[in-house]
């Protein structure tokens, strides 16, 4: 049973007569337990009448509280019911009952406790809930009891909201948590009878009183020490702990508990002084030395055995143990003071005397005092505890004659206050203590440990009773029975302490001496031994520690000294000690000695009675740490060996479960599992150690042996035996290191001569039949003996076209597949790349077996090295098949290829380098080296061959089988075919020919272009791209021109053209037959035409940047054809575009990485990669950049064009990094096309796809740099600009002519009554004058109404104030300060504050800089924000940069411009007469004050007031001046008080609200319905409302006749009026006058257009438009995402097919659509959507199991995007018709038949049958058929009505609930409406919709109701 609660069982003539006691009674009891407590009190059936219940006690498990007389006024059988109850409680019920107890509902008795503890679901609680707050939360939060959206709980009150609830509730907060009733019934299980307890509970009776035997009664009370133990009881167990008899406090307040526990301590000190309860008393002193007497005592008086005590929380959270139920508390004082205020008298803190007032009396002050109090609390022995074995904490008992005697008797000596020796001293005493001589004498010859108890003894007289002999009276000095009572009580407390043996110590005496003593004086005595004990004791610790220190220093010196471990021995074992004769204590033997020896010795002991035990440690070295272990063993207990004593050892407790229990009840878990991991290790890796060194030890034993008798050796015998020891050494080295990976053990047979040489005759013959059998040894072996039989792979061959090639030589190639069981073909090797004859040639012969696949590549290889032998067949760059492909023989050379022969012929002698040298020198370098580098893909098992020249530079000569490729053969004829080519003469030589017959061919170039309208061009030169110019390194060693277009020199290169200039084939004449314009390039761009093709002189696709010296030829050239046409210089072509102005731009293009963007192209297309096609994509974006920024400079300041031309720039270096970064990725994996199906890298596609959307996101951040680029320069005049004082000016000026034009034509107009003729306007101003006044709505108008003279003078008046506070802190200025560590400096020109730091700030500086405003600037090094008194009030809170004056910053500022202030008003003061003398004429300036009001025009808490300034005025009134300041109150009262102090002027005041405005966040697009007006032209017209948007008039007749909204006419008084028609609108406006929109208003037409963009933008609507539309289009569509779609993913075709899955246009997400243009092939849109995706395209590149979707001609085509090439796949664009279900076709309504309630469905009859409903029932009126399936039921109409076609809008509202529509129903409705339109009557009015509001509305609750409908079901009834 566990104890509930305790009852204090007392007999009432005990408590009447004072004596303490009492038997605690744990709840529930037994019968046994309740007689054992009467018993105790003297309580039997003999005197019943004494029973009573003195005491309740709860425990911390059942913490309910009850009054003591509840509990008195029971029975102790109901006690015992209650306490069962509690007993069978889980967690939660007894958290529930404890509060519950405290609610009070039910606690009134016992009775009620016992119902309670029944009825517990009558009540709720939440233990997370501890007050109104938290309630609030729960209710709000987790029961989402309000159903509030997320955004309203920000505001939401939810302490009130909880505190509601809980007066609603009536509940209470208790330490449990919150508890409140709930209203279930409240059964009454037990009445109050005792009937109506349990029999089982029922344990109420008396004892009967026992009556013990006369003839004991004098034995037991004479002797009850000398008592006999009783048989069987061992003498030397270790005493049962006590247990606590606990003081009684019977007292409710603490005062009242501390007085009876201090008179019980008053009580205890007249009991103390009995022997042996003063001995206990000194043993608990002992224990406790540093506790106070008072507490000594309570603890010796309640637990006298107790040795460590703490709190019930302190053994849980500080020692992880818990007090064990049923334990009583040891009751003790605790320190508890508390504080006061009290009025004290003043003392100097100079002097310390009292400080005296003026009054001459004391002066007092106020101090808190604190006052020292105690109470009463309770604490627990380490005994009364279980849990975490404590750490030894205790003093270090010296046992024996004294362990570590020298460094105690030393610690001893430097405790004692004199010296110590020893000597001879006659008579019985052991030692003295010297009065005159002042030292301590110790008797020679004792024993250790009586040295230490007289040494105790002598040091405490030293201490406590030393005197001055020369002084005549000692009075307070104790007389000798005191004394020697306090020397020889400290030496017991001492010796106690540390654990001596003090049996010899007694204490009869003390009764004697105490006798007769005052309380107080014993009291003092006791307390004297106490602290002097404490003194001895806390004393000797710290001397024996420093010892001990010392000591341990000196051995760890010791230790350091030892040698290295040796690694090659055998571990050691020393025998520790041993009751073994045969084992000598200290002897060091080897281990496998000792093992063999253990062994012996325990067999030869298993016959004797007893064990011979013996200590042992094991010295060895493991991973190359020297360790040891310690154990012990039992000799005679049938263990074995050392090594199997220790493995059963630790096997057994492995598995004890006794042992895990233990350590787990004891230690913990972690113990637990660390001492398995501890055991486990030594299993697995020490024991196989030491078993591993006992078998080497054996083998070494063995060979010693046989070499020592070594007579009778053979040759092969000794080399065998010496083999084996050196063997063991070896071994012995791994072993220590932890390598058990040993050498083969060497064999007797391995040493035989003849046995070898016969061994290596067999392994000969073997290797040699493996070889013959095409195996290796290994194989061979493994094959037993035998060859492999491998059946031949079964290949099929196929004949191909080459996509890499054009050439007739190499279009195809023949490739061989080796088939699978699965019927599988895998492509193998290439075998021959050819014409298309020969392939078939080859390919016939291979299928009829008359050549193999090894002939059919020897032909090849053949002809490969026919080729590359011919130097008339140069290398240019790689061939497109897997081998360098060239002209073959057979064609006839061109005069220049015949010429490059020759030329090449002289060099034929050269060696290798000396050839590679040459042309070396035709690209800029002097030597080069042949580099071969493998390829990958299809042309594996090839590598390219290329010259890496010392320039840096790399050309590419050629492409050979890897085994070949590295040889000298391959490599020279690679190298003589580029000698052909690439020598400085023949270069020259091909520029020659080249030039004539390019500069005939462009007359015919120009002819042509001037019938296309374009531009003529003059070639200049016909250059060699030598490589050196790092961006065009791509095309190394190709031919280009060199031309000019308007006189601009350009480049022009072409593959095409290379190669006719490279042989020489340079036609006159156009090779092109028909005009088109050059890929990838616009028609618009195109402005020249070369070889009758279309090229743009301002792109850079086909274009090579032109170096300096290039240029310089160039511009040479055109000189000089110039020279020789002045005519054509002089008169330009009539059709030539006109140049754009200079702009001014200049552009960085940043390098693009051709070689990445090649290996992009290449591993996902067959197609070649036209060169520099990277570089010239991207300098087409960024000359786009540059011609928006010139546009842009053309716009704005000439201040804003450095901003400009950096934000250029940052667009063109981004961009570059993103290219290059975005080809990086889509070369790391090839598309599946290009790689293959088989062991397609899936998840590297995924990663790649990933990495490829983030860049794309990169990029359309980059493009954003665009719009900044527009923005810039177009914002208002910042004070940051350094010519805001001039801009301001200029446009004051402006402002004060208009304002000055406006009074002279109203002047003008006011005399002569008409404005024709008026000298200040021009005609066409004077006739919308006279228009704007006819259409006026004022009686009489003039032309310049005074709203707009005030509107535009109060905008004068606002520069000017904006110029004065600009001009004026330009003259008063800012100052800097130095700060430690730093300074700051306030920079006027930049108008920037900025801080600069000695050295780097901490993080904390710089978050708290950022957290005011301030920011690093790079380019100053410092922290800065603008300069403005905003930044100097920052600078207030930042505590690290304060004045080094002291000065607040602000105060700085303020002294600052006072001083300036000051020196400005002594320079410029005049005399005092001339003021005085000042013409009476001239009026004073007015005066001024200020006031902050409501603002009334304003309903938002940000502009709620005005600060207002009034100009006094002659008569005592004031008139309205300006309004300076907007804002919240508390702003505008912070500005008044400045402005009243002199701190601001009216000046300053404007230009914080002025900047406060400009700080405000821009309107995003769109918040505005009307962008030609803002909210602040509407407020300086005079209309202030926030909840109005303006409009001028275009605006307001849109919004009011295309979207019917309500318009309201502004007016500038703040009122409107509501526009009833769009002549109302038009008046207004030509009055002058602007219109609003209510700002809601607004905000659901932008809510209701968006909706609509959303729709047209969505799926549904761009797959209508991709199917059904008139233009054709193409679709692509990916899978979606989930794991259900991972077998989809990437999968060929077939193999979707085999697995059974089918493409279902349900897996699929429409991603893109677009136009698609005439010509665009399948091919075509594969390779854009992998390198070129357009900005739009949000998919991943394009890749298998992706479908493309063709619109061509009306007809749909859905194409498969498969291994290779496309799959038609006509079932994705079959119509998916969902099956219709009646939960997804409610229409939101509900009939009632007498079965119940049923929701209404819009399917019909027939449907519903098809879903699998039967008819169930009719509705009573026949118009409804109730139609169930077993499970749920629903109405449909018995008479369907024939349902019209839904229109597009019916169809749309359902898309956006999220319902899912046909796009055929879809597509079929936009078409019926589009005919019905066509169709109206005309000039029949249309009917007028609903507001937008309204509509928007509508659509929201028509989805709502749908998703409600679709909620709700009806449970068919069953029979």
């Amino acid at each position: 049973m566990s104890e509930t609660f305790s009852i204090l069982i007392d007999s009432r003539s005990r408590f009447e007569t004072g004596q303490p006691g009492g038997a605690w009674l744990s709840m529930p009891t037994t019968t046994e337990q309740l007689h054992a407590a009467m018993r105790s009190v003297g309580i039997s059936a003999e005197n019943p009448q004494e029973f009573f219940i003195n005491g309740f006690s709860n425990t911390e498990q059942y913490p309910f509280d009850v009054p003591l007389s509840v509990v008195q006024d029971s029975t102790i059988d109901e006690l015992n019911y209650l306490g069962k109850l509690l007993e069978m409680q889980g967690d939660e019920d007894r958290d529930k009952f404890t509060a519950a107890v405290t609610f009070k509902e039910h606690a009134g008795s016992v009775k009620d406790l016992i119902n309670l503890a029944q009825n517990l679901d009558c009540y709720w609680i939440y233990p997370t809930v501890r007050s109104e707050t938290d309630y609030g939360y729960y209710l709000i939060d987790e029961l989402d009891e309000l159903e509030l959206p997320e955004e309203a709980k920000k505001y939401f009150k939810y302490e009130e909201y909880g505190r509601d609830a809980v007066q609603k509730d009536r509940g209470q907060f208790t330490e449990q948590g919150y508890i409140y009733n709930n209203g279930n019934t409240f059964s009454q299980w037990y009445n109050g009878r005792e009937n109506d307890i349990p029999k089982e509970y029922k344990v109420m009776s008396f004892p009967e009183p026992e009556h013990p035997a006369p003839d004991k009664l004098e034995k037991d009370e004479a002797a009850p020490e000398q008592e006999e133990p009783q048989p069987g009881t061992p003498t030397g167990s270790p005493p049962q702990p006590r247990p606590v008899n606990p003081i009684i406090l019977t007292a409710d307040k603490p005062a009242e508990k501390l007085k009876e526990i201090t008179d019980r301590l008053e009580q205890g000190i007249t009991e103390l002084f009995d022997s042996e309860r003063y001995k206990e008393y000194l043993q608990v002193m002992s224990k406790f030395h540093n506790y106070s007497f008072n507490n000594t005592l309570l603890i010796a008086m309640q637990k006298p055995d107790a040795s460590l005590i703490a709190g019930f929380n302190a053994w849980k959270n500080n020692f992880g143990r818990n007090v064990m139920r049923g334990e009583k508390g040891i009751r003790i004082l605790a320190p508890s003071p508390y504080k006061i205020r009290q009025e004290v008298e003043k003392k100097d803190p100079q002097t310390g005397k009292t400080v005296i007032g003026s009054d001459g009396k004391p002066v007092t002050e106020t101090k808190e005092i604190q006052i020292p109090a105690y109470k009463v609390v309770a604490v627990f022995d380490v005994s009364q505890t279980e849990g975490r074995e404590l750490p030894a904490i205790g003093a270090n008992e010296l046992t024996g004659d004294v362990e570590q005697y020298e460094d105690f008797f030393a610690a001893l000596e430097k405790t004692s206050p004199v010296p110590m020796g020893f000597e001879k001293i006659e008579g019985t005493a052991h030692g003295y203590y010297h009065l005159e001589e002042k030292r301590i004498a110790i008797d020679e010859g004792m024993s250790q440990l009586q040295n230490l108890k007289t040494a105790i003894h002598e040091i405490a007289h030293a201490k406590l009773h030393d005197i001055d002999l020369n002084a005549p009276e000692q009075p307070d000095r104790p007389d000798r029975r005191t004394r020697e009572v306090q020397a020889e009580s400290i030496a017991y407390t001492v010796c106690q302490h540390y654990g001596l043996d003090t049996s010899d110590y007694s204490f009869g005496y003390v009764a004697g001496w105490s006798s007769g003593r005052e309380l107080a004086e014993l009291k003092t005595s006791l307390e004297t031994i106490r602290a002097t004990a404490a003194e001895i004791i806390n004393s000797i610790d710290g001397h024996f520690a420093e010892l001990q220190k010392e000591r341990e220093a000196a051995k760890a010196q010791e230790a350091e000294k030892e040698p290295t471990p040796d690694l090659s021995a055998e571990p050691t074992v020393t025998i520790e000690w041993s009751e073994s004769p045969q084992l000598r204590e200290g002897e060091t033997i080897p281990l496998s000695r000792a093992n063999t020896l253990i062994a012996g010795l325990d067999e030869a002991n298993l016959a004797s009675p007893g064990y011979d035990k013996v200590a042992f440690r094991i010295d060895y070295v493991m991973n190359g740490t020297a360790d040891h272990y310690e154990g012990r063993q039992d000799l005679g207990d049938g263990d074995g060996s050392l090594v199997e004593h220790i493995e059963q050892h630790h096997t057994y407790y492995l598995n004890d479960k006794e042992w895990e229990n233990y350590l787990l009840h004891n230690e913990g878990k972690e113990a637990l599992e660390a001492d398995k991991e501890h055991r486990a290790m030594l299993l697995n890796e020490f024991i196989p150690y030491l078993k591993l060194h006992c078998n080497l030890s054996e083998m070494e034993r063995i060979a010693g042996e046989a070499l020592q008798n070594g007579n009778n050796l053979t040759p092969t015998e000794t080399a065998y035996h010496t083999a084996m020891q050196a063997y063991v050494a070896e071994c012995r080295g791994l072993v220590n290191q932890g390598e058990y990976s040993l050498p083969p053990v060497p064999q007797l047979k391995d040493f035989d001569v003849e046995l070898a040489a016969y061994k290596e005759h067999v392994k000969e013959e073997i290797a040699q039949e493996a070889a013959d059998a095409g195996m290796t040894v290994e194989e061979y072996a493994a094959n037993g003996y035998e060859p492999y039989f491998t059946p031949e792979p079964e290949f099929i061959y196929k004949m191909e076209a080459n996509p890499r090639s054009e050439s007739e030589n190499d279009r195809f190639f023949l490739q061989a597949y080796e088939k699978e069981e699965a019927g599988k073909a895998i492509p193998r090797d290439v075998l021959f790349v050819g014409t298309p004859e020969k392939c078939r040639e080859l390919l016939g012969k291979l299928e009829t077996g008359e050549l193999t696949q090894e002939q059919v590549k020897e032909i090849f290889a053949q002809a490969q090295e026919a080729q590359t032998a011919t130097p008339e067949s140069p290398v240019s760059e790689k061939a497109d098949t897997p081998e360098q492909t060239g002209q073959t023989a057979e064609k006839p050379l061109t005069d220049l290829q015949r010429k490059a022969v020759e030329i090449a012929g002289k060099y034929e002698a050269l060696p290798l380098q000396d050839k590679i040298g040459i042309v070396a020198q035709a690209f800029g370098g002097t030597e080069g080296k042949i580099e071969t580098s493998p390829c990958t893909g299809k042309w594996r098992g090839t590598s390219d061959i290329s010259i890496k020249f010392d320039n840096g530079a790399s050309l590419f000569i050629g492409n050979h089988r890897t085994p070949q490729a590295k040889t000298a053969k391959v490599q020279t004829e690679y190298v003589n075919a580029a000698l052909v080519r690439y020598n400085p003469e023949i270069i020259a030589a091909t520029k020659e020919a080249a030039i004539a017959a390019l500069r005939a061919r462009e007359t015919k170039d120009n002819e042509i272009a001037a019938q296309k309208g374009l531009k003529p061009y003059t070639l200049l030169n016909v250059e060699f791209n030598d490589g050196t110019d790092e961006k065009s390194g791509g095309h190394i060693g190709w031919y280009y021109v060199t031309l000019a277009v308007d006189g601009e020199i350009h480049s022009h290169i072409e593959t095409g053209l290379n190669y006719d200039i490279l042989d020489g084939k340079v036609s006159e004449n156009p090779t092109r037959e028909d005009y088109f314009t050059a890929g990838a390039l616009k028609e618009t761009d195109v402005d020249y035409v070369f070889n009758n093709v279309g090229f743009s002189s301002t792109s850079d696709l086909y274009s090579l940047p032109i170096s300096e010296e290039v240029r310089e030829r160039a511009e040479k050239t055109l000189a000089e054809r110039n020279g020789a046409h002045p005519e054509k210089a002089a008169d330009p072509q009539s059709h030539t575009a006109e140049q754009p102005e200079p702009t001014g731009t200049t552009v960085t293009y940043y390098p693009i990485n051709e070689n990445a963007a090649r290996r992009a192209k290449e591993a996902i297309s067959f197609s070649d990669y036209k060169p520099g096609s990277a570089t010239a994509e991207y300098r087409h974006y960024v000359d786009e950049a540059a011609e928006l920024a010139a546009r842009q400079k053309k716009r704005v300041d000439p201040s804003f064009h450095e901003k400009i031309d950096g934000l250029l720039d940052a667009y063109a270096r981004k961009l570059a990094a993103n290219m290059n970064k975005g080809y990086e990725i889509t070369a790391r994996v090839p598309s599946i096309m290009i790689a293959g199906g088989s062991n397609f890298p899936v998840r590297k596609k995924e990663k790649q796809n990933a990495a490829a959307d983030k860049n794309m996101q990169e990029f359309t951040e980059i493009q954003g740099l665009l719009d900044k680029i527009r923005s810039t320069g177009m914002g208002g005049i910042s004070a940051d600009d350094p010519n805001a004082v001039s801009k301001l000016e200029s446009k004051l000026a402006k402002l004060e002519q208009a304002q000055e034009t406006m009074k002279a034509v109203n002047a003008y107009y006011r005399k002569n009554k008409t404005l024709d003729g008026c000298p200040h306007l021009s005609t066409e101003q004077i006739e919308k004058l006279k228009e704007a006044m006819s259409g006026s709505y004022r009686a009489n108008p003039k032309p310049f109404e005074s709203y707009q003279l005030s509107n535009n003078n109060a905008e004068i008046h606002r520069l000017k104030d904006r110029i004065t506070a600009l001009t004026r802190r330009k003259e008063l200025g800012y100052v800097g300060w130095e700060f430690d560590g730093g300074r700051v400096e306030a920079n006027t020109a930049d108008n920037r504050l900025q801080i600069f730091f000695d050295e780097k700030p901490d993080k904390e500086i710089r978050e708290e800089l950022k957290g005011n405003g301030f920011r690093y600037a790079p380019s100053a090094e410092a922290w800065q924000r603008q300069l403005n008194d905003n930044a100097i009030y920052a600078a207030d809170r930042i505590k690290c940069i304060q004045p080094l004056t002291g000065e607040s910053p602000t105060e700085l500022q303020k002294r600052a411009r006072q001083e300036a202030a000051a020196e400005r008003t002594a320079a410029t003061e005049q005399p005092q007469e001339e003021t005085q003398d000042a013409e009476p004429g001239n009026a004073a300036t007015p005066e001024t004050f200020y006031k902050v009001r409501q603002n009334p025009y304003s309903d938002s808490p940000e502009n709620s007031y005005l600060l207002q300034e009034y100009v006094a005025q002659d008569n005592g009134m004031a008139k309205l001046g300006d309004i300076l300041y907007t804002g919240t109150p508390e702003k505008c009262r912070e500005l008044l008080g400045k402005l009243e102090t002199g701190e601001l002027t009216q000046g300053d005041v404007k230009e914080l609200y002025a900047k406060a405005q400009e700080a405000q966040p821009a309107v995003e697009p769109g918040a505005l319905p009307d962008p030609t007006i803002s909210v602040g032209d509407m407020k300086q017209y005079g209309y202030s409302w926030d909840g109005m948007l303006p409009l001028q008039e275009a605006a307001a007749t849109e919004l009011f006749e295309k979207e019917d909204m309500q318009i309201f006419l502004l007016h500038g008084d703040g009122s409107e009026s509501i526009a009833d028609s769009a002549e109302d609108i038009k008046s207004h406006a030509d009055r002058g006058g602007i219109m609003g929109v209510h700002k809601e208003d607004w905000e659901a037409l932008r809510e209701y257009r968006e909706m609509k963009q959303q729709l047209a933008e969505g799926a549904p609507a761009k797959e209508v438009h991709l199917l059904y539309g008139k233009e054709d289009a193409f679709g692509i569509y990916q899978l979606k995402d989930g794991a259900g779609m991972r077998d989809y993913h990437f999968e060929p075709y077939d193999r979707l097919q085999a697995a059974g899955l089918s493409v279902d246009a349900t897996n699929y997400d429409l991603i893109y659509t677009a136009e698609l243009t005439p010509g665009t092939s399948l091919e075509d849109i594969y390779t854009r959507f992998n390198i070129d995706h357009p900005k739009d395209f949000k998919g991943h590149s394009l890749s298998v199991s992706d479908i493309v979707v063709l619109h061509q001609n009306g007809e749909n085509t859905a194409h498969y995007v498969d291994s290779f090439g496309y799959k038609e796949v006509p079932e994705f664009l079959q119509e998916q018709t969902p099956q219709l279900t009646p939960d997804t076709r409610m229409t939101g309504e509900q009939i009632r038949t007498p079965r119940g309630s049923f929701s209404v469905t819009d399917m019909t009859a027939e449907q519903m049958r098809e879903a699998g409903y039967g008819l169930h029932h009719t509705s009573e009126d026949g118009k409804y058929l109730i139609m169930g399936n077993g499970t749920q039921a629903f109405a449909v109409a018995a008479e369907q009505p024939e349902k019209a076609a839904p229109t597009a809008g019916e169809l749309e509202a359902k898309a956006r609930s999220g319902e899912q529509i046909s796009l055929a129903e879809y597509a079929a409705a936009l078409k019926a409406e589009k005919e019905q339109g066509k169709k109206a009557e005309p000039g029949k009015k249309p009917e007028k919709k609903p507001s937008i509001r309204a509509q928007l509305r509508a659509d929201k609750e028509r989805a709502a109701q749908k998703k409600q409908a679709r909620s709700k079901s009806q449970d068919l009834e069953r029979s």
